[in-house]
């Protein structure tokens, strides 16, 4: 009896590593797509493709594992149904997570037995926790996920203890109680280790993958800033040199058809310096001469250049500051950097629409905020944001983004944006704190 026990246990964990194994030895570049944050078209297709393909593996697993239950007392079946369910809910999504309770609840059925409404009751409340911890799950560390798992399992193998009290004449049967409450305190801690064990493989899967996207992204960077270095200084002289040519031009007595040919040209002229600008800022990022500059000075200063533009697209620009806040750097970056976010919050604007501009002291820090109540962006937008020549805006090169990037690295910040489609964005620059004496190079 205990050696087919313990066959039957052995053959429910290959049933529960069986689909890693396929994944792994067949098609795995398949199921990449499965952790990729990518809402492109293409993407999304191969995720549902990858997603239906792993249910019907995980409704496999579980007709295998109940056919071959661990018979460890009398009348009394386990087996390890609620790994699939618990992975296949909260990595495939609540659709898939169903199906696979409702395979569960088909199988109990065919088998038949006294269990079935015992077996009922455990996996809906196991159904129920997971509907109100998925969305916690999502956003928690790997350390809280191993705990919410653990927690559902416990609290199941109390539920599923309730049960065999409620459904069997055990409670005042010690000779029977005893092997009960031993085989689910045994259940329990095998399935808690089989999903510890799961959770951990898979968020290593998903690591791998962000961290292939994120040197992939840091590769194309690299690629472009060797690419403005060499060649943004050989474009922009010719052009220096022709809009000079353009201006002298203009000062002749020339037709009115002709002087505008020549104020268009002089105008893509200085739209091409812009963004040769931009190739050259992102292509050489560090500061020259950092110095302490103050944060109020600074956004007030920024507040006024930028007030004509922003009055002219019909949006409120509100500026509230912390005084006594300094950070190092130098002054013109870092208004470029500021000025790319905030023409983008005014392009994603509407007419009579608003922008903060906040800065204030959290902890060591000094924080800059930019929200906008805008267009907004998808998943998709946020997740490629600052690529290389990546850019929403019909005539967009993506430099701006690119640009801002570099300067807040080169200051030794960082930068997070929210963003959700049609309630706007925010964007939070976070820089060290500095004092008015200091000035040496970061």
């Amino acid at each position: 009896m205990f050696s087919e026990s313990a066959e039957n246990l052995l053959l429910n964990i290959l049933y529960v590593t069986l689909p890693f194994y396929l994944i792994f030895i067949f098609n795995k570049a398949d199921f990449s797509f499965l952790f990729s944050d990518s809402e492109a078209e293409q993407v999304v297709k191969a995720k549902e493709k990858a997603k239906k393909y792993l249910t019907f593996l995980g409704m496999c697993v579980l007709f295998l594992m109940m056919g071959f239950p661990i018979d460890v007392v009398p009348n009394h079946i386990f087996d390890l149904r609620q790994i699939p369910i618990i992975i296949g809910f909260l990595y495939l999504g609540r659709k898939y997570g169903v199906v696979l309770f409702l395979t569960v609840l088909v199988t109990r059925y065919i088998i038949g037995g006294n269990g079935f409404y015992g077996a009922l009751i455990t996996n809906a409340v196991l159904l129920l926790l997971l509907f109100l911890l998925d969305k916690v799950y999502v956003r928690s560390r790997i350390s809280r996920k191993v705990l919410i798992v653990v927690g559902m399992t416990v609290f199941s193998g109390l539920i599923m203890l309730a049960n065999s009290l409620i459904f069997n004449d055990w409670l005042f049967d010690k000779e029977s109680f005893r092997p009960v409450i031993g085989s689910i305190v045994y259940l329990t801690c095998i399935q808690s280790l089989g999903l510890c064990v799961t959770i951990f493989s898979l968020e290593k899967f998903r690591n791998d993958q962000l961290v292939r996207e994120h040197l992939q992204k840091i590769e194309k960077s690299q690629i472009v800033s060797e690419l403005a270095a060499s060649v943004s200084h050989e474009v922009r002289n010719p052009l220096t040199v022709t809009k000079g040519f353009l201006q002298l031009a203009l000062k002749e007595d020339l037709a009115p058809t002709v002087k505008d040919y020549l104020t268009m040209a002089q105008e893509e002229l200085v739209q091409a310096e812009e963004i040769i600008s931009d190739y050259l800022t992102f292509a050489k990022p560090a500061l020259d001469n950092p110095k302490a500059l103050s944060v109020k000075e600074e956004l007030e200063n920024l507040g006024r250049l930028l007030s004509p533009y922003v009055n002219l697209n019909g949006i409120r620009l509100e500026i509230q500051i912390e005084g006594g806040l300094y950070i190092l750097g130098e002054s013109k970056k870092f208004h470029q950097c500021l000025s790319n976010i905030i023409k983008n919050a005014v392009e994603a604007s509407a007419p009579e629409g608003k922008i903060n501009l906040k800065a204030l002291a959290q902890g060591e820090a000094v924080q800059i905020i930019i929200q906008d109540n805008g267009v907004g962006m998808t998943q998709e937008v946020l997740r490629r944001i600052g690529e290389p020549y990546y850019s929403t805006k019909e005539k967009g090169t993506g430099l701006g983004m690119m640009v801002v990037y570099s300067i807040v690295i080169s200051m030794k910040g960082s930068i997070n944006i929210e963003s959700e489609r049609g309630k706007g964005s925010v964007f939070t620059l976070a820089f060290p704190k500095a004092t008015p004496e200091q000035g040496a190079a970061i």
